[in-house]
């Protein structure tokens, strides 16, 4: 673990294993940013360069449900699951956590390998277990720009960033690590996609995502 970054009062402790300079080190770049800055950088990025009118906390609200589908979920089958939510109005320090997925914002592994297939697509599907069920689309679909830029990144993060201990070998993958703090502890995660199918695996105590969840998630990719 490197140094923290502090934003309005609230400390990030970085992960070495899930440095945002490993996922993007590969000559991926994004106009206008630096390339080797740590992942708890883009607390700032988010509010310099994600958003662009009104209120931080409440533009990165509407995108992840207006893009990414965040929201009341049912993929049918009688099978309860458990909706995504990125808050509307975060106080204090967890209106900068949000962009980097802390706070209070709440995600399963199936909302987060949906996001990563709407990353592949362009577009967000309602997951579905039964095949002929209704999937309600998002109203909007990322911008054609953004969709490359983070297809461009997450491929990166795969052949030679954060997860490419575990992915580099599969053609087409791009992925993105993870670790998420709960109390004293840490979970780690990792959600990945090729052209036809997107996985997500979480493993809770994991000390980092390509450390634990990379596991599960190759395997699934390679399952067939």
């Amino acid at each position: 673990m490197g140094e923290p970054c502090d934003s309005r009062g609230k400390r990030f402790p970085h992960h070495d294993a899930d440095a945002g300079y490993g996922a993007i080190r590969s000559g991926c770049t994004v106009p206008g940013q630096d390339t080797r800055r740590e992942a708890t950088a883009f607390v700032k990025e988010g509010f310099d360069h994600l958003v662009h009118h009104g209120d931080d906390a409440s533009d990165l609200h509407d995108e992840a449900r207006d893009v990414f589908g965040f929201g009341n979920w049912s993929i049918g089958g009688g099978v309860q699951t458990s909706d995504p939510s990125v808050p509307a109005s975060p106080m204090g320090g967890d209106k900068a956590a949000q962009f980097i997925g802390q706070g209070q914002v709440t995600a399963s592994p199936l909302v987060m390998a949906s996001v990563a297939a709407t990353v592949r697509d362009g577009a967000f599907h309602q997951p579905v277990i039964l095949p002929d069920q209704p999937q309600t689309p998002a109203p909007r679909q990322i911008p054609a720009t953004t969709a490359d830029y983070l297809r461009h990144m997450m491929r990166a993060v795969a052949t030679g960033g954060t997860a490419s201990a575990r992915l580099s070998t599969l053609p087409g993958v791009g992925a993105k690590t993870g670790t998420a703090e709960e109390g004293t502890g840490t979970n780690g995660w990792l959600t990945a996609c090729n052209d036809d199918l997107a996985v997500a695996a979480l493993v809770e105590g994991g000390t980092s995502g390509v450390d634990s969840a990379g596991y599960v998630v190759r395997d699934m990719l390679t399952a067939r």
